[in-house]
Protein backbone atom coordinates (compact mmCIF):
# COMPACT_ATOMS: atom_id res chain seq x y z
CA UNK A 1 0.00 0.00 0.00
CA UNK A 2 1.30 3.46 -0.88
CA UNK A 3 2.23 5.85 1.89
CA UNK A 4 0.79 8.76 -0.15
CA UNK A 5 -2.81 7.53 0.06
CA UNK A 6 -4.89 10.10 1.90
CA UNK A 7 -2.58 13.03 1.15
CA UNK A 8 -4.39 16.35 1.06
CA UNK A 9 -3.53 19.04 -1.51
CA UNK A 10 -2.83 22.60 -0.34
CA UNK A 11 -6.29 23.62 -1.62
CA UNK A 12 -8.01 21.13 0.68
CA UNK A 13 -8.92 18.47 -1.91
CA UNK A 14 -7.61 14.89 -1.96
CA UNK A 15 -4.30 14.62 -3.86
CA UNK A 16 -4.31 12.74 -7.15
CA UNK A 17 -1.94 9.83 -7.81
CA UNK A 18 -1.15 11.43 -11.15
CA UNK A 19 -0.19 14.86 -9.77
CA UNK A 20 1.10 13.89 -6.30
CA UNK A 21 1.21 15.81 -3.93
CA UNK A 22 -1.39 18.03 -5.67
CA UNK A 23 -4.99 17.33 -6.67
CA UNK A 24 -4.47 18.63 -10.22
CA UNK A 25 -1.81 19.99 -12.51
CA UNK A 26 -3.34 23.44 -11.99
CA UNK A 27 -2.70 23.26 -8.23
CA UNK A 28 0.90 22.23 -8.88
CA UNK A 29 1.42 25.16 -11.25
CA UNK A 30 -0.31 27.49 -8.75
CA UNK A 31 1.90 26.42 -5.83
CA UNK A 32 5.19 26.20 -7.75
CA UNK A 33 4.55 29.46 -9.61
CA UNK A 34 4.05 31.37 -6.34
CA UNK A 35 0.62 32.68 -7.35
CA UNK A 36 -1.74 34.02 -4.73
CA UNK A 37 -5.52 34.09 -4.47
CA UNK A 38 -7.46 37.11 -5.70
CA UNK A 39 -8.75 39.65 -3.13
CA UNK A 40 -12.12 37.87 -3.36
CA UNK A 41 -10.43 34.60 -2.27
CA UNK A 42 -10.59 32.86 -5.67
CA UNK A 43 -7.80 31.00 -7.42
CA UNK A 44 -6.27 33.14 -10.21
CA UNK A 45 -6.18 32.39 -13.92
CA UNK A 46 -2.70 31.12 -14.81
CA UNK A 47 -1.43 32.04 -18.28
CA UNK A 48 -0.33 28.99 -20.28
CA UNK A 49 1.00 28.55 -23.79
CA UNK A 50 -0.84 26.30 -26.28
CA UNK A 51 1.07 23.09 -27.04
CA UNK A 52 0.65 23.68 -30.77
CA UNK A 53 0.24 27.33 -31.78
CA UNK A 54 1.86 28.80 -28.62
CA UNK A 55 -1.06 31.22 -28.13
CA UNK A 56 -1.29 32.25 -24.46
CA UNK A 57 -4.61 31.45 -22.79
CA UNK A 58 -5.91 31.48 -19.23
CA UNK A 59 -6.05 28.26 -17.22
CA UNK A 60 -8.58 28.31 -14.39
CA UNK A 61 -8.94 26.09 -11.32
CA UNK A 62 -12.31 24.72 -12.45
CA UNK A 63 -10.99 23.64 -15.89
CA UNK A 64 -11.10 19.87 -16.08
CA UNK A 65 -7.82 17.97 -16.20
CA UNK A 66 -4.67 19.47 -17.63
CA UNK A 67 -5.12 22.22 -20.15
CA UNK A 68 -2.59 21.89 -22.94
CA UNK A 69 -4.26 23.51 -25.95
CA UNK A 70 -5.94 26.87 -26.49
CA UNK A 71 -8.92 25.39 -28.34
CA UNK A 72 -10.45 22.14 -29.53
CA UNK A 73 -9.15 22.80 -33.05
CA UNK A 74 -5.50 22.70 -31.95
CA UNK A 75 -6.07 19.54 -29.93
CA UNK A 76 -7.86 17.87 -32.86
CA UNK A 77 -5.07 18.84 -35.25
CA UNK A 78 -2.46 17.12 -33.03
CA UNK A 79 -4.57 14.02 -32.32
CA UNK A 80 -5.44 13.52 -36.00
CA UNK A 81 -1.81 13.82 -37.09
CA UNK A 82 -0.52 11.40 -39.71
CA UNK A 83 1.84 9.86 -37.15
CA UNK A 84 0.85 6.42 -35.84
CA UNK A 85 -0.77 6.59 -32.37
CA UNK A 86 -0.57 10.37 -31.96
CA UNK A 87 -2.11 10.46 -28.46
CA UNK A 88 0.32 7.88 -27.09
CA UNK A 89 3.28 9.70 -28.65
CA UNK A 90 1.98 13.04 -27.37
CA UNK A 91 1.76 11.74 -23.79
CA UNK A 92 5.14 10.06 -24.07
CA UNK A 93 6.92 13.24 -25.21
CA UNK A 94 5.03 15.58 -22.88
CA UNK A 95 5.83 13.32 -19.89
CA UNK A 96 9.51 13.27 -20.87
CA UNK A 97 9.54 17.06 -21.29
CA UNK A 98 7.78 17.62 -17.95
CA UNK A 99 10.11 15.16 -16.16
CA UNK A 100 13.15 17.12 -17.29
CA UNK A 101 15.92 14.68 -16.31
CA UNK A 102 16.99 11.20 -17.30
CA UNK A 103 14.34 8.50 -16.89
CA UNK A 104 14.46 4.79 -17.60
CA UNK A 105 11.90 2.97 -19.69
CA UNK A 106 10.85 1.26 -16.44
CA UNK A 107 10.20 4.68 -14.91
CA UNK A 108 8.04 5.62 -17.89
CA UNK A 109 5.56 2.89 -16.93
CA UNK A 110 4.14 4.83 -13.99
CA UNK A 111 4.07 8.13 -15.92
CA UNK A 112 2.20 6.58 -18.82
CA UNK A 113 -0.19 4.67 -16.53
CA UNK A 114 -1.18 8.02 -15.03
CA UNK A 115 -2.34 8.95 -18.54
CA UNK A 116 -4.29 5.70 -18.88
CA UNK A 117 -1.70 4.03 -21.14
CA UNK A 118 -0.50 0.57 -20.16
CA UNK A 119 2.62 -1.17 -21.38
CA UNK A 120 5.94 -2.69 -20.51
CA UNK A 121 9.32 -0.99 -20.38
CA UNK A 122 10.16 -2.66 -23.71
CA UNK A 123 7.09 -1.04 -25.30
CA UNK A 124 8.01 2.46 -24.13
CA UNK A 125 11.65 1.92 -25.06
CA UNK A 126 10.69 0.83 -28.58
CA UNK A 127 8.32 3.77 -28.95
CA UNK A 128 11.08 6.17 -27.87
CA UNK A 129 13.46 4.67 -30.45
CA UNK A 130 11.73 6.66 -33.21
CA UNK A 131 12.17 9.91 -31.29
CA UNK A 132 15.82 9.09 -30.58
CA UNK A 133 16.42 8.63 -34.34
CA UNK A 134 14.77 12.00 -35.02
CA UNK A 135 16.87 13.75 -32.35
CA UNK A 136 13.90 14.69 -30.15
CA UNK A 137 14.98 12.36 -27.30
CA UNK A 138 18.49 11.53 -26.05
CA UNK A 139 19.40 7.95 -25.12
CA UNK A 140 22.05 6.85 -22.64
CA UNK A 141 23.02 3.29 -21.74
CA UNK A 142 24.29 2.30 -18.29
CA UNK A 143 27.14 -0.18 -18.43
CA UNK A 144 26.18 -3.26 -16.42
CA UNK A 145 25.36 -6.97 -16.84
CA UNK A 146 21.84 -6.08 -17.89
CA UNK A 147 21.98 -2.80 -19.84
CA UNK A 148 19.53 -0.13 -18.72
CA UNK A 149 18.61 2.61 -21.14
CA UNK A 150 17.72 6.07 -19.89
CA UNK A 151 16.03 8.78 -21.91
CA UNK A 152 15.90 12.56 -21.69
CA UNK A 153 13.91 15.15 -23.59
CA UNK A 154 15.67 17.36 -26.13
CA UNK A 155 12.46 19.27 -26.79
CA UNK A 156 12.75 23.01 -27.34
CA UNK A 157 9.37 23.71 -28.98
CA UNK A 158 5.78 22.68 -28.16
CA UNK A 159 5.16 18.92 -28.17
CA UNK A 160 2.09 19.26 -30.42
CA UNK A 161 4.21 20.97 -33.07
CA UNK A 162 6.76 18.13 -32.95
CA UNK A 163 4.03 15.50 -33.37
CA UNK A 164 2.69 17.27 -36.46
CA UNK A 165 6.11 18.13 -37.98
CA UNK A 166 7.67 14.68 -37.46
CA UNK A 167 4.53 12.85 -38.52
CA UNK A 168 4.75 14.27 -42.01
Amino acid sequence: MSKNIGTICHCGMMASRRYMPYCSEYCGAYKEGNYSKTPAGHFPAIPISCDLCEKVTDWRKHDEKARRFCCHGCKKKVLSSSIRRPLMNYYLLSNLKRNGGWISAQGMISLMEANGMTGTSARWSNLMARWVRLGVVEKWQERSETPTYRFRSNIKKPVGKIIIDKGA
